[in-house]
């Protein structure tokens, strides 16, 4: 009988740190909340989140379209990034949801999903096949 408590109380504690990291995770990605929400609009921090929030609204226009190569950002030969499209269909999968809850649902979708995306099973470890 003290086994399985010991094995329910070690099961209990590991859940515990599990939620506590989390949760640091998740206050650290979510520092720069009053830099992203400004007066009700979204802005993101860097020119990466604009080039993928610009592959998005491409995704949300063509849907099964898959960027490989920007035109957009550098000028005039473009570029070839390393970035993925199920993270590109994931934002826009959301702001579908969104949409019935503000104006500006793709932006937002982009806002939320990196800070959530820890709470993912994978995180944002960077895994799978780069598009």
């Amino acid at each position: 009988m003290p086994l399985t408590f010991r094995r329910v109380g070690g099961w209990a504690l590991g859940g515990i740190e599990v939620l506590i990291l989390t949760a640091l995770i998740l206050a650290t990605r979510c520092a720069n909340y009053q830099d992203v929400f400004v007066a009700g609009n979204v802005y993101f921090s860097d020119a990466d989140c604009y080039a993928r929030m610009t592959r998005v609204r491409m995704c949300a226009q063509h849907p099964g379209l898959i960027v490989r190569h920007h035109d957009f950002e550098n000028y005039p030969t473009g570029t070839t990034p390393h970035t993925t499209a199920p993270l590109d269909y994931l934002i826009v999968a959301l702001s579908i949801f969104l949409g019935r809850f503000t104006s500006q649902p793709l932006d937002l979708a982009g806002a939320l999903t990196s800070p959530y995306s820890v709470c993912s099973p994978a995180g944002s470890s960077g895994g799978g096949r780069d598009e």
